[in-house]
Formats: C-alpha cells, sequence, structure tokens
C-alpha cells in the first residue's frame, strides 16, 4: 500500500509540475505573438501600480494599437517591484522590457498613469522619462481614481437604492450555499441569468450594468427573498433607478 501511495503522489507531483511547464510555455508564446504584432506599430501604453494579497507590489503595463482596421487592447507585462517604487525604478523595469524584443520608443505616442508624483511629475517622473526617449509622446490622466472619488458622493435618493440593492446582492452571494441555491433556482424558471454581479465602487461603468443585471432578476430575487423570511428588502426594486445609472454609465463609456 506505501508503494502504491507513493507512486500516486510521484505521479501527481509530475504532473503537477507538467501543467506549471506548459502554462509556461503557452504565456511565453502568447506574449511572443503579441510582440510580433507590436513591431512597426504605433501603441499607447497605460501603466499602474497594484498590489497583490501577499502585499507585493506589481508594476503592470497594458498596450493599446490598431490592428486590421481595430483597435486592441492587451496586457503588455506584469512585473514585480523589488525596492521602491520611484520613477527610476519603474522607468527601467518599462525600459528594459522595451528593449528585449526591440521594440523602438519612437513607436509609443501615448502614455497614461495615474496622478502619482512618481508617474506624472513634469520632471524626474515615469512622464519625463518617458518623453525623453519619445518626444512625440501624449501623456493622459487616468481618471478612475476621480471617478471613484465622484462615485461616492451620489444623490440621497440613489445612494438608498443603492445600498440596499449592494446588501441584498451580498446576502447572496457572499455566501456559497444560498448562491447555489439562487442559481439553481435561475435555472429552475429559464431565465438567462443564473447568478448576481458584484458591485465594485471604484467604477461608475459598473454600477449602471450592476443594478440592470439586479433589475433582470428582480421577480427571482424576490421569491428568494421571501422564501429566506426577508420581506424588508423586497421595496429595493425601482426600476427607473436603474435607467437612471445605466444611462450615466452609457455617457461615460461614450465620452472614453
Amino acid at each position: 500500500m506505501k508503494q502504491i501511495s507513493s507512486r500516486k503522489d510521484l505521479n501527481f507531483d509530475v504532473l503537477c509540475d507538467t501543467v506549471t511547464r506548459r502554462i509556461g510555455d503557452i504565456a511565453e508564446d502568447v506574449q511572443c505573438q503579441l510582440l510580433s504584432k507590436l513591431r512597426d506599430k504605433l501603441v499607447a501604453i497605460q501603466l499602474d501600480k497594484s498590489t497583490d494579497s501577499n502585499k507585493d507590489a506589481h508594476f503592470i503595463a497594458y498596450v493599446r494599437f490598431g490592428d486590421n482596421m481595430s483597435v486592441v487592447e492587451e496586457l503588455l507585462f506584469c512585473k514585480s517591484i523589488e525596492l521602491k517604487a520611484t520613477a527610476l525604478a519603474l522607468f527601467a523595469i518599462l525600459n528594459g522590457f522595451m528593449n528585449e524584443p526591440r521594440i523602438e520608443w519612437k513607436t509609443c505616442i501615448g502614455i497614461c498613469t495615474d496622478g502619482a508624483r512618481s508617474m506624472s511629475g513634469r520632471f524626474q517622473s515615469m512622464q519625463a522619462l518617458v518623453k525623453q526617449q519619445s518626444p512625440q509622446c501624449v501623456w493622459t490622466h487616468c481618471m478612475i481614481h476621480r471617478e471613484a472619488l465622484a462615485s461616492k458622493e451620489i444623490s440621497p435618493g440613489l445612494n438608498i437604492v443603492s445600498t440596499a440593492v449592494v446588501t441584498v446582492v451580498s446576502y447572496i452571494e457572499m455566501r456559497s450555499l444560498k448562491s447555489k441555491t439562487f442559481s439553481a433556482l435561475c435555472k429552475d424558471m429559464g431565465v438567462k441569468h443564473s447568478a448576481l454581479l458584484f458591485y465594485c465602487e471604484a467604477r461608475w461603468l459598473s454600477r449602471g450594468k450592476f443594478l440592470q443585471h439586479v433589475y433582470e432578476l428582480r421577480e427571482e430575487i424576490a421569491i428568494f427573498l421571501e422564501e429566506e423570511n426577508r420581506l424588508e428588502t423586497k421595496n429595493f426594486l425601482q426600476w427607473f433607478i436603474c435607467d437612471e445609472i445605466e444611462v450615466l454609465g452609457q455617457r461615460i463609456r461614450e465620452i472614453k
């Protein structure tokens, strides 16, 4: 029995190593295909710093370019920030990546960053360092953080409904058993959706889709809440609120 168990463990380890290696090969191939498309094309880059659940800092770059009469957006890279996230350190990461596949800086015509000093300063910043390599590059400011601040200051009427909807969705989706029960209910009733969307407070665009999704499942939610004896939460279904915020989200998408 011990020999059989050890063989199974060995096979499992080999399988894990094989899967890990194949994922690495696929990722490398996808990046090679992307870099081959970027050669001799005008590109715009969006840069951001992020922190994962282990509190490790990462430097993320997205690239946007034209391909076959359409605009394509892809993840360019995600690299760890070893020490301080200074402008020089971040630019060294970006410049090193650009030099590896020999992507010329002159093809970079746009760069988008947030308002951090290391990113948007006039002299020793990412913006300034990039413009030294590509003078024609146009810098734009990412508005997502300001959208987050603005979206928190909504009218009391909208806020009451939004808070009630978030409470109901969290009650259903944050509990595994209730989420599965609600999904089974939706499938039995033959509706298109079988789950609710989570709401991201930092994005205006998600609010319209979030409430519209809830409105489309309003009858199923009402039935579920009634079975759960949570009748006090059934008054959140005000369809005109969904329509107003969906229009707001559509206007923001048009501006972008």
